[in-house]
């Protein structure tokens, strides 16, 4: 893949925060596009989300792609807040998806020397299989959870902190030679 066509999309930039809630109703529209009304494929089976769960109205994982549990306790939807970097990136889980096996080393249209997707499985805790994948440069995670006939979409974000990083590099290292 030539890197001047680098499938990462471009960020969905908020240029307003006093428009907060265009920006959201603008982010809930893109996020419908790509995940309700379609879908990406992983494996021929098809990736969906959840739509059984709400808050406010809309899915919880818009919710998990767009806000963050900055206390660390998991309380639920209704205890995130909006983290910018998650919103400027509502595009990538679906496009990390589908094009992560064309993602080769490479210097992209930024600059950034490209080392391309890690991808890897793992067992999550309730002993699920899940499928991960990671752009060290772009620091960013997708997650998949395997089902019979389908995948689901378990989180996607930006990792912004070290600790998060290196746990995730220890966990590809880990898996990716099993």
């Amino acid at each position: 893949m030539d890197c001047n066509e680098c499938w990462i999309p471009e960020l969905t930039l908020c240029s307003d925060l006093s428009k907060w809630q265009k920006y959201e109703d603008d982010l809930y529209n893109i996020f419908s596009q790509n995940w309700l009304i379609s879908h990406p494929n992983f494996q021929q089976k098809p990736v969906i989300v959840r739509r059984d769960q709400k808050y406010e109205m809309r899915e919880d994982i818009f919710w998990h792609l767009t806000c963050r549990d900055f206390t660390k306790k998991h309380n639920g939807t209704e205890s995130r807040d909006p983290d910018l970097k998650r919103c400027e990136r509502i595009t990538w889980s679906r496009s990390f998806i589908e094009n992560y096996a064309q993602c080769n080393t490479c210097s992209d249209k930024r600059n950034l020397s490209c080392s391309g997707v890690l991808t890897w499985k793992a067992q999550s805790k309730n002993k699920k299989t899940r499928y991960k994948f990671f752009h060290k440069e772009e620091r960013y995670l997708v997650v998949l959870e395997q089902r019979k006939n389908y995948f689901f979409l378990i989180t996607a974000y930006y990792v912004d902190d070290e600790a998060t990083f290196k746990s995730i590099l220890r966990e590809y290292n880990k898996n990716s030679k099993t």
